[in-house]
């Protein structure tokens, strides 16, 4: 009767036991073997579980079913694939000692004397210093590394790992999304989950696509990366990485987060809309406010020392900030002209997002072929150096995530901007009439959403109109849309 196998396929869970083949890649390499040799193969037995202690539930089910006889040995990739703790070994040498046979398609057949068990124990200690080695040398290449200046790790939301250059650098889109998260909560006007619930609505996503929610809004708004430093082992460290923010600005952040936990749950005694809204254009002290006499007045903190602006009532500071919606609305006939050029321009776009896709599909096939032909030049021992083939397939990994990430981002983005266009028109024909009619938070996020830049000097509002309502108001640009 033909002898009967079953194979044992293993990855580690543990973050630092990166395996040179995935399970799919050990499979191919056993079934090789097996088919060489002329080995029936009757089961195959997956496991993602360390090896470094004895307790899998699968290896030690395949174990007692092998010597209750459903099999007559096992064959795997490498002897570190079944153990690399003395207790698992000495298991694997009574099972050699019931005379059950165990196949490594590195070193072949470990026989039932002391030869072979030797050879096995040799050969799991060997690989297990190798690896150990290997971690001693990945982590002082970290070292080396973060006393560069670069964070050795993912970089955050906001930011990009250059993986031909080994530097991190700015995401356009995201990093304009991470210094709105500081300006709104430094505002004071915003809590934690309000801002995840706007950037949500915004379409804005983390650095794996999900959603913002408030833990990851809290983790970027106390994360030091931003304005320049990072942690690492427990130790701040200067990066080389452009910051979004300055380090002044994280720690008045930072400030206001410790002031804002130790607050009790009572409502404060007044509300001053625009307290923390606007900066003092003569000192840069931030604009505060307090009532006097039935009067809410805005003025200087005065924080710095000396400053010689004088209040101003709030009744005279509101017409300036309405006058802001004024130079933005356009009227119906403006609309409907700017609505007819955004739908030619969707249907090019939505041409040009066509095209662009067929190409990226085309760099993934070509990306997953590449990582096919280093996984035969493996096997073929063309490539012998582990850490260079572990860092490689690493690397392309990671570009065919980043491409399939792009190829969904694309098959919404034309839809969503055109979307987003129509809301700007909606905005910009109702723009005054929607922020008089507004409640104090919808007023504030209109603000923020039109202005930035905000200081207040000689009583007398000064703002940059951010895009795209700054070519609205630059009449220069403004075409002749009939009205």
């Amino acid at each position: 009767m033909k002898k009967k196998y079953y194979i044992y396929l293993r990855k580690s869970t543990d973050s630092e036991d990166k395996q040179i083949l995935s399970l799919d890649g050990q499979d191919e390499v056993v079934k090789d073997y097996a088919e060489r040799h002329a080995l029936a193969i009757v089961k195959e037995i997956r496991e993602s579980f360390s090896a470094k202690k004895p307790g899998r539930p699968k290896f030690t089910k395949m174990i007692e079913d092998i010597k209750a006889g459903k099999a007559d040995g096992l064959i795997v990739y490498k002897a570190d694939r079944l153990t690399r703790n003395y207790v698992d070994l000495g298991i694997l040498a009574e099972l050699l000692e019931s005379d059950k046979e165990i196949h490594d398609c590195s070193y072949g057949q470990y026989n039932n004397d002391s030869n072979g068990k030797f050879m096995l124990g040799l050969n799991t200690c060997l690989a297990k210093r190798k690896i150990d080695d290997l971690s001693e040398d990945t982590k002082r290449g970290l070292r080396q590394k973060a006393e560069m200046g670069w964070l050795p790790h993912f970089a955050p939301t906001g930011y990009i790992n250059n993986r031909f250059k080994k530097t991190i650098e700015l995401d356009p889109k995201k990093a304009s999304y991470v210094r709105k998260i500081f300006e709104l909560y430094d505002s004071g006007l915003y809590t934690i989950k309000k801002i995840a619930k706007r950037l949500s609505d915004e379409g804005m996503t983390g650095r794996k696509g999900g959603k913002f929610s408030k833990t990851s809004v809290d983790n970027i708004l106390r994360n030091l990366f931003y304005c320049g430093y990072f942690k690492y082992k427990g130790e701040i460290l200067p990066g080389k990485h452009e910051p979004i923010i300055s380090k002044e600005f994280w720690q008045r952040v930072q400030d206001r987060m410790a002031g804002r936990s130790r607050r009790t749950e009572k409502s404060p005694k007044h509300f001053f809309m625009y307290r923390g809204f606007m900066f003092c254009g003569e000192c840069g002290c931030s604009i505060t406010a307090e009532r006097k006499k039935g009067h809410v007045y805005y003025r200087c903190t005065k924080s710095k020392g000396n400053c010689s602006q004088p209040y101003i009532r709030q009744r005279d500071l509101e017409p300036q900030l309405v006058d802001m919606f004024s130079a933005i609305q356009i009227n119906s006939k403006q609309a409907d002209l700017i609505s007819d050029e955004l739908q030619k321009l969707y249907e090019k776009d939505d041409d040009y997002q066509k095209r662009i896709t067929s190409k990226l599909n085309l760099q993934l096939e070509h990306l997953k072929e590449e990582k096919k032909k280093l996984f035969r030049k493996t096997i073929s021992g063309e490539i012998e150096d582990e850490e260079m083939y572990r860092e490689t397939k690493q690397d392309i990994e990671n570009e065919i995530i980043q491409i399939q990430q792009r190829v969904g981002q694309l098959s919404e983005s034309t839809y969503k901007w055109l979307e987003e266009s129509s809301n700007l028109i909606k905005l910009c024909k109702q723009a005054k009439s929607s922020f008089l009619k507004a409640d104090r938070e919808e007023k504030l996020a209109l603000l923020n959403y039109v202005s930035s830049n905000r200081v207040l000097l000689n009583r007398k509002v000064h703002f940059s109109y951010t895009k795209p309502f700054d070519v609205l108001v630059n009449r220069g640009l403004k075409p002749n849309w009939g009205g």
